[in-house]
């Protein structure tokens, strides 16, 4: 009786160190996991800052009146705030003629996130007749 007493006082000293690895080990899963999702949610906000940045571009020369949008390769450098740091976003035009009374604007904006580049591209068309 006595000896079934002992044995049923706790945990052992093995047992208490196994509990500790496996919770170690599963920290610092979610320590990993943490990182990876807040750097997923940065460069998705930083995608979308640049999408951003680009629609309110190309809506400004497609709202122009015909003969004030520019043809020809233009380029133009945008610094953002975001999460505290500034981040760099080029922008590059190419603005045909490709019809009579017809403009193509074929926009670029491009940034650096990680050693790695990112870029998102859209087209759109101006009227003379609009």
């Amino acid at each position: 009786m006595l000896e079934n007493a002992k044995s049923n006082r706790g945990f052992s000293l093995i047992e208490l160190l196994v509990a500790m690895v496996i919770i170690g080990v599963s920290v610092t899963g979610l320590m990993e996991l943490s990182a990876v999702v807040m750097d997923n949610n940065l460069k998705n906000e930083i995608r979308n800052t640049a999408v951003e940045i680009l629609s309110d571009h190309v809506n400004d020369l497609s709202n122009r009146p015909y003969n004030n949008v520019p043809t020809g390769v233009l380029t133009q450098v945008e610094i953002k705030a975001i999460r505290n740091f500034y981040e760099r976003f080029t922008i590059i035009d190419n603005i045909t003629v490709f019809s009579s009374g017809y403009k193509n604007i074929a926009s670029k904006i491009s940034w650096n996130y990680r050693n790695k580049n990112y870029n998102y591209t859209t087209d759109t068309v101006v009227n003379k007749n609009e």
